[in-house]
């Protein structure tokens, strides 16, 4: 989306780097609907699309077999993959929650909420809460709460009452 910040802040900086090299951005938006994604594609192929930057690793088949028939180079961001031969741009997601849970856990933390947005649509928010729960699992004296929401203010003010409205709140909150 991108009334998300993190998301303007790089597109933003996509675009000047683009512009400085004689390319345009042009931006599709799928709102996590995949035919949706593909039927965007299709459109700025035709309008002569050069290269495809993807958010996320979760894309459909017959979207990448398009863009490799057409040789259409991609990379995704957001996420970090070694596995299926598309370049990425982004960080372990696992990884990072588990390393935030650990930090916690160092400072004294055995009861921590975890606020997120979505994650139907958003592949990055669930490899973040598997992060977490493989720490809630290895750790038997480590408490943890996921408390959704949405990506905004009134989402994160909803997801932290209801976590420190808990009958034992957490000691700590860690955002997703």
């Amino acid at each position: 989306s991108l009334a998300q910040s993190i998301f303007a802040t790089f597109l933003g900086e996509l675009e000047a780097t683009c512009s400085a090299l004689n390319y345009s951005v042009v931006i599709a938006l799928s709102k996590g609907n995949s035919e949706q994604e593909r039927i965007r594609a299709q459109e700025l192929l035709a309008m002569g699309a050069e290269a495809f930057v993807l958010v996320g690793a979760e894309h459909r088949d017959s979207l990448m077999t398009l863009l490799e028939k057409r040789a259409v180079p991609c990379l995704r961001t957001s996420i970090w993959r070694q596995s299926d031969g598309v370049p990425t741009i982004g960080y372990d997601n696992e990884a990072l929650t588990q390393n935030a849970v650990s930090y916690l856990m160092e400072k004294g933390h055995r009861r921590s909420g975890v606020l997120h947005g979505p994650k139907d649509d958003n592949d990055r928010t669930r490899l973040r809460l598997r992060g977490v729960e493989n720490m809630a699992k290895a750790n038997s004296k480590l408490t943890i709460t996921t408390h959704g929401g949405t990506l905004d203010s009134q989402g994160g003010v909803k997801a932290t009452r209801e976590a420190l409205s808990q009958a034992e709140p957490p000691t700590a909150l860690l955002g997703l």
